[in-house]
């Protein structure tokens, strides 16, 4: 199954690559959040999201605190862009509606599970 994927970011099966994808973005997103002046929230007791693979409850009051007011606004994107336009099927949304949900919800780096 693996020579019909394209690993390490795609397979046709559970990706056996993922903890190594996942050490390799912490990395990326502990440098980015220090040039962009964020602060560290790396201090997870020497838990990592890695170790959540096996066990997803094990580290689960050990996690950063991660808070977020409600998103509050008048969502209204029109249909008439190339983007929009590049694929047709029947559920999607204008990728500018979604946009500011992504920028709402997440901080530069953090990954979005689209699924």
């Amino acid at each position: 199954i693996l020579a019909l994927s394209d690993p390490p970011y795609y397979t046709a099966c559970p990706n056996p690559f993922l903890p190594e994808i996942l050490e390799r973005w912490q990395a990326e997103r502990a440098q980015l959040r220090a040039d962009l002046g964020l602060p560290d929230d790396s201090a997870d007791n020497g838990k990592s999201p890695i170790s959540n693979l096996q066990s997803p409850t094990s580290n689960l009051h050990s996690q950063p605190v991660y808070h977020r007011e409600p998103f509050a606004s008048d969502v209204s994107e029109g249909k008439n862009n190339p983007i929009y336009n590049a694929h047709s099927y029947h559920t999607k949304v204008p990728h500018k509606a979604v946009m500011r949900y992504i920028l709402h919800y997440t901080d530069p780096g953090d990954i979005v599970f689209d699924g």
